[in-house]
Parts: C-alpha cells; sequence; structure tokens
C-alpha cells in the first residue's frame, strides 16, 4: 500500500478499489468504492489506473479540506453586541424594594452594567453586612447615593440653596 493509498484509507476506512472493465475487453476503469451499509456501496473516484483513482480520491479530500478551512466571516451582530445593547438599555435607576426591621433591598439598573440588586442585612450579633452581588464598595455607594441625590430633602439646610429640591 503507497503513502496515497494509506492516506485515503485514513479518511475511509471503509473503502476498496474494484475494477470495472470496459466492454472492449481491454481497458478497465478503477473505482474507488466506500461501503455505506451492508449491501450497499458508493463510488468515491475513478481512474485508469488503481493509483491515479486512489490521486483522484486524495484531491478531492484534500479539495474537502481546503473547503471547510476558508474564513468564515462572523456575523455583524455578534453575541457580545447585542450583549452590549441589552445592557445600554437599561435606565440608571435605583428604588428600595423590600424592607423589615433587619432586612433592606435596593433594586438597581444602570446604563452599560446592568440590573441587579443589593441586600442590606442585619445579623444575630446586631451587625449589619451586604449583600454585594460581588461589587465593589465604590459601585454600591454610587448606586446609593443616586437614590439619594433624586429624593427631596424634607428640611432646608442653612446655607444650601439646592436642600428640598431633586437633583438629575
Amino acid at each position: 500500500m503507497n503513502k496515497i493509498e494509506e492516506s485515503c484509507k485514513r479518511n475511509h476506512p471503509k473503502a476498496f478499489i474494484g475494477n470495472n472493465p470496459k466492454a472492449d475487453g481491454k481497458s478497465q476503469t478503477y473505482v474507488i468504492m466506500e461501503i455505506t451499509k451492508p449491501g450497499f456501496a458508493r463510488p468515491l473516484a475513478t481512474g485508469s489506473s488503481a493509483a491515479k483513482a486512489w490521486k483522484a480520491l486524495k484531491a478531492k479530500d484534500e479539495a474537502h479540506a481546503k473547503s471547510l478551512k476558508t474564513p468564515v466571516k462572523p456575523p455583524k451582530k455578534t453575541v457580545v453586541n447585542k450583549l452590549k445593547n441589552i445592557l445600554n438599555s437599561f435606565d440608571n435607576h435605583t428604588c428600595i424594594d423590600y424592607v423589615r426591621e433587619d432586612l433592606i433591598i435596593f433594586k438597581w439598573s444602570e446604563k452599560g452594567r446592568g440590573f441587579g440588586e443589593y441586600a442590606f442585612l442585619k445579623g444575630k450579633d446586631g451587625k449589619w453586612s451586604i449583600d454585594n452581588e460581588c461589587d465593589g464598595r465604590e459601585c454600591i455607594k454610587k448606586v446609593i447615593c443616586r437614590l439619594i441625590d433624586r429624593l427631596p430633602l424634607r428640611d432646608k439646610i442653612q446655607g444650601d440653596p439646592n436642600s428640598g429640591k431633586v437633583s438629575k
């Protein structure tokens, strides 16, 4: 078995070669067949000699492999772009969702970042902690301060002309 035949056998382990005599009785065509199911086979390549038939099959395999390697253009809207669009569709919003004597939940959304909630929990020892959803202190401060900035102050603060007004 030559190298070409060996490489074809690796790609087509059920392949075999047969010859098909022509009507004149002198020349024949070699056909490489592949068994598809018991009693059935499909032709893979032909040639005037066994070597030429194997070479024809190898050429078909190489052309197929090359067609698979051609770069595929990525779609214009990738998953990352779609995710960015979703995150940018959120408004900057913070609200108090639930209050109990040992629990306060703030729901928030932020343009370009997403949404979530922070739970302020009072433990059995009387100390408060925050379920921060892996956000840092600065992120939490930003969200809570945004809520405070949107709420009007009830009492006027001496020397502050903006007290009692809602900032935007």
